[in-house]
Order: C-alpha cells, then sequence, then structure tokens
C-alpha cells in the first residue's frame, strides 16, 4: 500500500474542514435564526413584517382602524383590525401593548381610522419590508 502524498493529505483536510460548517439558519428575519450558523440548511421560518398603530396623549375617544389588507386601494367588508383605547405621550415600542398591531406580507398598504367621537378621521399608507417593524401614528 501506498503512503499518501503531504498534498493528497493537505487537500483532504481542507474538504473536510470546507465541508464541516455548522449549519442551520442564517436569515436575520427568521424566528429561528442562528447566529453561529455559517450554512444555510433550508429550515428558515420568516418573520412577516409587523404595523404597529399608536395614538398620542389627546382624548379622541376609541380608534377604529381598518387595513386594506387586499392591497386593491379600498377597505373591504370586514378588514377593520382593531380598536386603539389608549394614548401614549410619547412614541412606544414597535408591537407594544396598547397599540394595534398586525403582520402582512411586505408591501404597500392603505388604512383608514375614524374617532369614535367621529371627529377626527386619518387616512394614510404604510410600506412593509423585510422583517421591519413600523410606527403609525394618529394624532391631532
Amino acid at each position: 500500500m501506498k503512503p499518501i502524498s503531504q498534498l493528497t493529505f493537505l487537500l483532504l483536510c481542507i474538504l473536510i474542514l470546507i465541508s464541516c460548517k455548522k449549519k442551520g439558519c442564517t436569515n436575520t428575519c427568521a424566528y429561528n435564526y442562528e447566529a453561529g450558523a455559517e450554512k444555510d440548511d433550508g429550515s428558515c421560518v420568516v418573520k412577516l413584517p409587523t404595523v404597529s398603530f399608536w395614538s398620542d396623549g389627546n382624548s379622541h375617544g376609541y380608534i377604529n382602524i381598518s387595513i386594506d389588507s387586499n392591497k386593491n386601494g379600498k377597505i373591504d367588508l370586514g378588514e377593520h383590525f382593531g380598536t386603539l383605547a389608549y394614548g401614549f405621550n410619547s412614541t412606544p415600542v414597535c408591537g407594544q401593548y396598547n397599540t394595534v398591531k398586525h403582520n402582512f406580507p411586505p408591501g404597500e398598504y392603505y388604512y383608514l381610522a375614524q374617532a369614535s367621537n367621529n371627529i377626527k378621521t386619518w387616512e394614510g399608507t404604510f410600506t412593509l419590508t423585510d422583517c421591519n417593524c413600523t410606527l403609525v401614528k394618529l394624532a391631532n
């Protein structure tokens, strides 16, 4: 039996080291992201982006919020997503308790919000990308 050459041995060691990279989820937008993973193994469970509505400390009564989840530019029947009942004196953390939050696929959405006292209405658009969280302020 012939002994293996130093070059063959070196190439074999390099091949073993390359194939031994730690596998796991490398997508930072995934629930199961693994910081130590060097090679993606296809197991990622990706988070949807979040929108979080909030109101300033002014009294608007309850604020009912509808979002165009069909992305057709209008509010369709049944697209009421929540009611704000609490105002913040400073900007809350995205997704904080007492905000109205929802997860949607990336894209641009239209929203309509109406105060229960029927004095104030808000409308506009927001854009969701990747795994971000977008704050939408409803204020005077």
